[in-house]
């Protein structure tokens, strides 16, 4: 969208934006009216997601800002979270944060989206930044987003541009949901797994709840042997016999964060006792204590660290590891946390002696592999649903720049293939 075919100009936001208005809901008590804080807006979607009811006698000091529907509002606080958000109509008129810069775009200069799509850049969030002031409580002024200069086409090809993103961000959203509703279904098929089984048996009262007549209450330690890893030291950094290991950090919900594995030394011995096989269940131990994943060979000769803790089956016709995850995925609030004693660290813990001893339901092995194969397909259909989603993110990141710095003139034939395919 350069060259012959439009004039893009560099303006300063103010240049493009009406004057806003504020009031003191204090002076009207009974007056009832919505209002918008710094929390009420989502980062990741970028738009508000809840409003607390006040009157003019319960409002917060901050209440001061009148909003009308289609403004823009940049939270000036923390400006690096990019709390932005287009106010609905189901907002006109009610009243927002001092946190927030409102941005009221003048019809006969801008349209709305275009101004709430330029503060999302990249490059419009950085020259902000650079005006931080306060290093506990880093913000900006209004003046510092309304100075800010931005490049502008004229109003067809914004309106053109904005049709496109708002376009990608629906589809955003609408996957989003489907996640977060593929999620609620993995919770209810787990708590009703976990507690009914497949079987149609009766129920027994035991003293981690209600389960199936033929399952039985077992320990961890009672079916796992458990060992911690290899403690990091200076000396294990030299580097003399290096070998891949996993740390807490790497130990996400059912999978593995390998992007960044380290390494340490281990002496032959430490290698054969920390090597890490296949279908060995490894649980956080501090942190957030009790996330768990099973170990599916992804590096060779992979080893792990102290502050995790290595499950392995004390006899694989009892219990399978995949059951062990799902079933600590359902019941994590069991595991029980704590702080070191004689410490003054707020970092819980879940120490061998306490994790050992933590009872589960366990039914028989096949009931066991059923129950794996319902959820495994539930989380194929949920992680299907999550890579789509991170492919329109993406989309939307790329597009947001490349049409807001006019490279680029969509094709749409090419957008509704990827939106749609």
């Amino acid at each position: 969208m350069k060259g012959e075919q439009t004039i893009w100009e560099t303006t300063p936001l103010r240049s493009l934006c009406l004057e806003t208005t504020t009031l003191d809901p204090t002076k009207s008590p009974d007056t009832v009216f919505e209002y918008v804080h710094v929390s009420s807006i989502s980062n990741e979607l970028w738009k508000i997601v809840s409003s607390t009811r006040h009157t003019g006698a319960t409002a917060p000091s901050r209440a001061r800002k009148v909003v009308r529907a289609e403004d823009v509002i940049f939270a000036t606080v923390r400006p690096t979270l990019k709390r932005v958000a287009l106010v609905p109509q189901d907002l006109d008129g009610q009243v927002v944060s001092t946190a927030f810069c409102v941005l009221r775009a003048n019809p006969i200069k801008a349209d709305p989206r275009f101004i709430y799509y330029s503060l999302l850049t990249e490059d419009f969030i950085s020259q902000v930044t650079n005006l931080e002031r306060g290093a506990s409580y880093p913000a900006v002024t209004d003046n510092d987003v309304l100075g800010q200069e931005i490049v502008v086409p004229p109003l067809p090809e914004q309106r053109a541009i904005t049709g496109v993103l708002s376009k990608i961000q629906v589809a955003v959203e609408v996957q989003e949901k489907i996640v977060a509703t593929l999620k609620e279904l993995k919770a209810a098929t787990m708590a009703k797994l976990f507690r009914e089984g497949l079987r149609g048996e009766p129920l027994k009262q035991t003293e981690i709840g209600d389960i199936p007549e033929s399952w039985e209450v077992v320990r961890v330690g009672g079916v796992f042997t458990v060992e911690l890893g290899k403690m990091l030291s200076p000396k294990s950094r030299r580097g003399v016999n290096p070998r891949p290991y996993l740390r807490n950090k790497n130990v996400q919900w059912g999978r593995f964060d390998l992007s960044e594995v380290f390494q340490m030394d281990f002496t032959d011995e430490e290698f054969e006792r920390f090597r890490l096989k296949l279908g060995d269940i490894l649980v956080c131990e501090g942190g957030e204590p009790g996330r768990t994943a099973v170990w599916d060979g992804e590096i060779p000769d992979c080893c792990y660290q102290k502050a995790l803790h290595r499950l392995r089956p004390k006899d694989s016709k009892r219990i399978l590891p995949q059951y062990y995850l799902y079933w600590a995925t359902a019941a994590f609030t069991i595991f029980h946390t704590h702080k070191p004693t004689g410490t003054k660290t707020t970092i819980a813990h879940l120490p061998k002696e306490k994790f050992e001893v933590i009872e589960m339901a366990l039914p028989g092995l096949s009931e066991q592999e059923r129950i794996v194969k319902i959820l495994d397909n539930v989380d194929g259909r949920l992680l299907k649903a999550e890579n789509r989603a991170a492919r329109l993110r993406g989309l939307f990141s790329s597009m947001l720049h490349l049409l807001m710095t006019g490279q680029v003139r969509v094709n749409h034939i090419e957008l509704e293939r990827e939106l749609h395919g």
